[in-house]
């Protein structure tokens, strides 16, 4: 049996026992090499969730980024109503002044308060591009919007005198259709003039979602409260406005209707008197 042994070792060369110690070390080695890259692996996914964790915005930082999406899209939407009134002075207002397709009186019906609206806004732009401070700008600004409850008085008979005039006048009527159809209008007019009697309103809606993610207890809160109440005054004033307007324009139906049936009323009265008449 220690022959056996003796003879196994003698078998076993060398060079034999320096290639299993390599191929021994080199396995080592690559369990090593292994095990830094699972390390670095973890070091880098944690590193990784840490800076998500960082990048991660907190309740405060949330309410501020929506707070100023919702004051950016009062400043485009204010660019585009005032687009929109560019359009009304630029292509129709001040060329039906100069072309003398319609009298003074007729345009003044037809345009009310345009251009008063139309330098009132261009403030408010004016001011929502200086700063961010959209609270005090519609503060100062608001109770200038009074100025629409005149134009949405007017506007009624606006529309009566535009369909009469698109009927009856064939040179204003081609002047409509030339304009409306210019690529930089593009644009029928009765679309354009009913956008001020939307405009009020909508400045209310704009103004309450800041108010939204605006906290009690930063220092334009208060501001903005403010702000929402007198264009809400202005709002009322507005609807009480256009309330009364109807309320004269039923009078003047229900006078026209008795004005227009009194002959008949008369003579239905001529007869009765004669049949009394007749009888005495």
């Amino acid at each position: 049996r220690q022959m056996c042994i003796r003879d196994r070792d003698e078998f076993v060369t060398p060079q034999m026992k320096m290639d299993l110690r390599q191929e021994l070390q080199q396995a080592i080695n690559r369990r090593n090499v292994l095990t830094s890259r699972s390390k670095l692996k973890c070091i880098k996914f944690l590193e990784y969730s840490n800076d998500e964790m960082k990048s991660e915005p907190t309740d405060s930082e949330r309410r501020e980024q929506l707070r100023m999406k919702a004051i950016d899209e009062i400043l485009s939407s204010e660019k585009s109503y005032i687009k929109s009134l560019d359009k009304l002075i630029d292509f129709f207002v001040n060329p039906l002044k100069t072309l003398n397709l319609i009298d003074v009186g007729t345009h003044t019906i037809l345009f009310g308060q345009l251009e008063l609206i139309h330098n009132i806004n261009n403030e408010l732009l004016s001011r929502l591009e200086e700063n961010s401070d959209v609270a005090t700008a519609f503060l100062r600004l608001a109770p200038f919007f009074k100025i629409y409850s005149v134009y949405a008085f007017d506007y009624r008979n606006s529309m009566i005198l535009l369909q009469n005039l698109t009927t009856k006048n064939s040179s204003f009527r081609n002047f409509l259709e030339q304009t409306e159809s210019r690529p930089e209008v593009q644009q029928k007019l009765i679309s354009l003039l009913i956008t001020p009697i939307q405009r009020v309103p909508r400045y209310r809606l704009l103004l309450q979602q800041v108010l939204l993610y605006t906290h009690p207890s930063d220092n334009d809160y208060k501001v903005i409260q403010d702000s929402i109440k007198q264009i809400e005054n202005s709002i009322n004033h507005i609807n009480s406005v256009v309330e009364d307007q109807e309320n004269i324009q039923k009078l003047l139906n229900i006078q026209n209707s008795l004005t227009s049936r009194l002959p008949n009323i008369m003579k239905v009265i001529k007869k009765i008197q004669s049949k009394l008449c007749e009888q005495f």
